[in-house]
């Protein structure tokens, strides 16, 4: 696909089994060999609602085969809402962004990702590394690494071998270790110490503390739930 707008929508209920549950995976797949000109580029996703995933976002310049492709490239992840990863039936790895085999111009900004049962790293990397990738002022649960890609150190030292120059600033690691992070990053020790205004309500507004303010760009860091509620107002039909 190429030229594509996601946008203020409801996207809910995502498991591992055939697959491995993510509510977006964004890639250029030739699956049989006989398209060497398959590609994703061009994409916008924004200003939606995501619930009850194993895992939110999956970006790959290449798919799962060897066959030809024009690599993915110009994604834009912004200003989405994702809750209940990893939680209960929606099972998967509790990742919030997963960046496989060289994808470039990927941009990922003010998203807050409600992810707290992380088995390994909020923020994964494998395959070719990424050019040009830029990430700030988004929060998400950190897990054991928060960020590790394969064969690296955490944090910073992933970011070098993934992703070599990548802009990472202003985000929010909730239960990170920042000692292993590029510099600017934030590290609550739970979500409900990271700023929201209630979080135990499901309030995701920045309130304080690492969000309110502190975005890259001057705006809060994590989305922006009112224009988010806004964009989304009568696409849910259930609680």
């Amino acid at each position: 696909m190429r030229r594509l707008l996601v946008e203020g929508n409801v996207i809910e209920n995502t498991w591992t089994d055939g697959q491995t549950g993510f509510a977006f995976v964004l890639k250029a797949e030739n699956q049989t060999g006989r398209a060497p000109w398959t590609t994703t580029s061009d994409v916008t996703v924004r200003d939606n609602y995501i619930r009850n995933t194993g895992n939110a976002f999956n970006l790959s310049g290449h798919g799962s085969n060897a066959h030809p492709v024009v690599p993915s490239a110009r994604i834009t992840i912004t200003n989405n809402l994702v809750e209940g990863v990893n939680v209960g039936p929606y099972t998967g790895q509790g990742m919030a962004f997963q960046i496989l085999s060289g994808l470039s111009d990927a941009i990922i900004t003010h998203n807050t990702i409600i992810n707290q049962n992380v088995e390994s790293a909020g923020l994964a990397f494998d395959g070719a590394p990424s050019r040009r990738l830029v990430i700030h002022s988004n929060v998400f649960g950190a897990g054991r690494y928060g960020i590790k890609g394969s064969g690296a150190s955490p944090g910073a030292g992933t970011l070098e071998r993934f992703a070599p120059g990548a802009l990472f600033q202003r985000n929010v690691l909730v239960g990170g270790d920042c000692a292993a992070m590029p510099p600017g990053t934030a590290c609550p020790e739970r979500m409900t110490s990271a700023g929201f205004v209630n979080a135990l309500e499901g309030d995701f507004r920045a309130g304080a503390g690492a969000l309110k303010g502190r975005g890259l760009d001057g705006g809060d860091v994590g989305a922006d739930i009112a224009r988010v509620r806004a964009a989304t107002r009568g696409a849910i039909v259930a609680p």
